[in-house]
């Protein structure tokens, strides 16, 4: 069931962030340098609730998941950054997860929770236009955790098991092929390669580059410490965030990498998840 819920988007200066909040800057990449500015607070609306796993659609349309008002479900927002506008996507009696739009532009995905134990958690899709309630992508696959698409019938998994695992499914055919084992929760497609994390070991963790078409894998680097979320800019530069500091790696000049923000300056303690788009940036921050 879609409903309609409009309200207001404060833009003031930061606020101490309760719970899990997400935040919007505008950034720009100069040499070594990442310069954010303007920022501004998104789920002051879900104060001290579960506010998390942006993503961009366009420029200045991103969604959400969030559990407006305490409720127990978690549902789907979008929030219009050029009109400040919020609306409510989905209201359904299960919890959606990591809204991602769909290559045919008519459609967007997420995780569908109606369990944990047992678990079932299936791929979904929505009308952008929200004309209807949707349907299952996979009918047979209940422990999906988070998902990329890398086209039009190809859409990469990670699915949790022991050990959690990638899987590549073409959702045409119902092929599907195991790529890595031990990942973690980011998957960034650019071009022809995925990008994800793999732990190797406990003390080892790798960001990963996956070509899809060629089905080879080489080593990007070295992810920070048990850091398992991180984004890529469009001139390739990786960010990753360990608590209040952003760090920038570019592969084809650092060795290691570089401290670029102090997130203390905007009252941000425990950064995780970053999304991107061309000049903005939101990033979740974490209670403690």
């Amino acid at each position: 069931m879609f409903v309609f819920f409009i309200a207001i988007i404060n833009s003031s200066a930061l606020a101490q962030a309760p719970s899990t909040d997400v935040y919007l800057f505008d950034y720009k990449l100069g040499g070594d340098e990442v310069e954010l500015s303007n920022p501004k607070l998104l789920s002051h609306f879900n104060d001290g609730g579960y506010n998390n796993q942006p993503s961009f659609f366009e420029d200045d349309l991103l969604y959400l998941s969030s559990n407006y008002k305490g409720e127990n479900n978690t549902e789907i927002y979008s929030l219009d950054l050029r009109s400040n506008k919020l609306i409510r996507v989905t209201k359904t009696t299960q919890s959606e997860y990591s809204p991602t739009k769909m290559p045919d532009g008519k459609h967007f995905s997420v995780i569908r929770q109606k369990n944990t134990q047992p678990m079932d958690q299936h791929l979904w899709q929505y009308p952008l236009d929200r004309s209807g309630e949707g349907q299952a992508i996979i009918e047979d696959l209940t422990n999906v955790g988070y998902h990329c698409w890398v086209g039009p019938y190809k859409v990469i998994m990670f699915l949790v098991d022991d050990p959690n695992k990638m899987v590549e499914y073409n959702i045409a055919t119902g092929d599907q092929e195991i790529i890595a084992n031990d990942i973690g929760r980011s998957l960034h497609r650019r071009g022809n390669v995925l990008y994800y994390l793999e732990k190797v070991s406990r003390k080892f963790w790798y960001i990963k580059a996956y070509n899809f078409v060629y089905n080879t894998v080489e080593v990007v680097t070295q992810a920070l410490r048990e850091k398992e979320d991180f984004a890529i800019t469009e001139d390739g530069t990786f960010l990753m965030s360990s608590g209040a500091f952003l760090f920038a790696f570019s592969p084809d000049k650092d060795k290691t990498w570089r401290k670029v923000v102090d997130l203390k300056e905007y009252g941000l303690s425990n950064v995780s998840r970053i999304a991107l788009t061309n000049n903005k940036i939101a990033m979740v921050n974490e209670s403690k």
